[in-house]
C-alpha cells in the first residue's frame, strides 16, 4: 500500500494553491516537506489525509487523483494518522486520556491494559511520561505538543502525516522528536510525511525531501538532489547560500 497523489491541483475559488503535484509515500519513507506560507502544504497533507470534506469547504479539486481513497472512515483512521498544526481541547482530560484517543479507531472507546502500554510507550518516547497523570490544560504549549504526536503515535497507523510537528518545541525538543520518527519509521516501517519550516532539520534529517514552491510543481528527491541554491532561491523567492557543514557533513544554509 502506498498514499499518493498525481498531478493534482487544487483551488479556493480563483486562487490555486496547488499546480500539478505529484508526490508517493510509501511505507519507511522519511519525507520532509518544506515551502513558504501559503504554498499548499498544509491543504496537500489534509488531502491526502482524506479529513478534507470537499462538500462542505471552499476548496475544489480541478485535477488529477488522490490514491487511496477510504469510503469507511474508520479503516482510514487505523492506516493514516493526521496531525494538523493546531487544535483546541474540548475538555480537561488527563494526558493518558488523550494520550489513548489515538487508539479509538481500534477499540471504539473501550481501552484495554495492552492499549494503555502502547499509550505509556509512546509517551515515553516522546519524553512525556512523567506528565501522564498530569492535565491537558496544566501543560505548557511544548507539552500539549508532545501529547499530540504521542497520540498520533499511540494510533499506529500505516502512514503518519504531520503538519509542522516541530511547533513550540525547543530546539533539543525537536531534535529529539526526528531522532524518534527516524527510528519509528525504521523499525515500524510506518511512511512518514512531515511539513517543516526549519529547512536546515529537513536537510539534516529527511531522507526525501519535497520543496513547494507557490503555485509550481512540487520538487521532490534526495537531499543532494533537490537542496540546491537553484530550487531553495525559487522555493521561497530570496537569496540562499549553501555551505557543507563541518560536523554533520550534509548542506545547510545561511
Amino acid at each position: 500500500m502506498t498514499l499518493s497523489c498525481k498531478d493534482l491541483c487544487a483551488s479556493y475559488g480563483s486562487n490555486q494553491v496547488l499546480n500539478n503535484i505529484s508526490l508517493t509515500l510509501n511505507k519507511g519513507d522519511f519525507i520532509c516537506l518544506c515551502g513558504k506560507n501559503g504554498s499548499g502544504k498544509s491543504t496537500l497533507l489534509k488531502l491526502l489525509s482524506g479529513t478534507y470534506p470537499l462538500n462542505k469547504r471552499a476548496l475544489h479539486i480541478t485535477g488529477g487523483s488522490i490514491s487511496p481513497v477510504f469510503k469507511d472512515p474508520r479503516l482510514a483512521s487505523q492506516k493514516i494518522s493526521y496531525l494538523p498544526q493546531s487544535e483546541t481541547p474540548a475538555w480537561n482530560c488527563t494526558v493518558l486520556d488523550c494520550i489513548l484517543q489515538g487508539r479509538f479507531s481500534r477499540t471504539g472507546g473501550i481501552y484495554s491494559l495492552q492499549d494503555k502500554d502502547i499509550a505509556c510507550k509512546m509517551a515515553r518516547a516522546i519524553g512525556i511520561g512523567h506528565l501522564l497523570d498530569r492535565t491537558i490544560f496544566s501543560l505548557s504549549g511544548g507539552e500539549f505538543q508532545k501529547v499530540r504526536i504521542a497520540r498520533s503515535l499511540t494510533q499506529e497507523p500505516e502512514f503518519l502525516l504531520l503538519d509542522e510537528p516541530c511547533a513550540s518545541l525547543d530546539f533539543t525538543a525537536q531534535n529529539e522528536l526526528f531522532l524518534t520518527l527516524k527510528e519509528l519509521c525504521k523499525s515500524t516501517n510506518t511512511g512518514v510525511l512531515m511539513s517543516i519550516h526549519d529547512i536546515n532539520a529537513a536537510a539534516r534529517y529527511a531522507g526525501i525531501l519535497g520543496l513547494l514552491p507557490v503555485n509550481k510543481p512540487l520538487l521532490l528527491g534526495s537531499v543532494s538532489q533537490i537542496f540546491t541554491e537553484q530550487n531553495l532561491n525559487t522555493t521561497f523567492d530570496c537569496k540562499i547560500q549553501i555551505f557543507n557543514h563541518p560536523v554533520l557533513n550534509c548542506p545547510q544554509i545561511y
